[in-house]
């Protein structure tokens, strides 16, 4: 056999480092391949979460926006509803006929007054009937009900009546006032 000479050797083996190089790259470049795929997908999948939460961002900023204006719009100046309350009430020589324990209101404009007659009355039960009807004959107040009236006396024996008056109430339109007003 001949010797094999030392060129045919570095031959080889510079095809073989060549080679080995190359598949090297090939696998290397189809395992970024991979990645960049993968990362493709879950950028995509990114983008589709984002947009989702980003819808949902706008309807919660939608939905407080109507609710907001709808605030706005129905909103109730309880001190307002206070004095008119205290004009409707009925007096007679310049004094109220009953006395209001408690208030309560609620978003739909419905009232509920907890009263009670005076103590120097000598006519309760008319006391009532004339604060039941203020509140019927006031254009800003509607739906006036008394579900039940309790009795009882005072120390000196007269008798003091207690009853929940509930109402609703509205602000008369424009044309309603000016009937009224003129």
């Amino acid at each position: 056999m001949k010797k094999i000479s030392s060129l045919l050797i570095f031959g080889i083996i510079v095809v073989i480092a060549v080679g080995s190089y190359a598949g090297y790259l090939l696998l290397d470049n189809a395992s970024k391949g991979e990645n960049l795929q993968e990362l493709n997908t879950s950028l995509v999948e990114y983008k589709k979460q984002d947009l989702k939460e980003r819808n949902q961002e706008v309807l919660q900023a939608i939905t407080a926006k109507q609710a907001v204006d709808g605030l706005e719009t129905d909103l109730i100046e309880w001190s307002e509803v206070m004095k008119e309350i205290r004009k409707t009430m009925p007096k007679k020589n310049g004094d109220v006929l009953v006395d209001i324990l408690s208030y309560s209101g609620n978003d739909n404009s419905e009232i509920t007054m907890s009263v009670k007659t005076l103590a120097l009355s000598f006519t309760p039960y008319m006391d009532v009937a004339e604060l039941i009807e203020s509140f019927d004959d006031s254009e800003y107040f509607s739906n006036v009900f008394v579900p039940s009236i309790s009795s009882g006396t005072n120390s000196e024996g007269r008798e003091i009546l207690t009853f929940l008056l509930s109402a609703n109430y509205s602000e008369p339109t424009s044309a309603e006032s000016k009937s009224v007003q003129r």
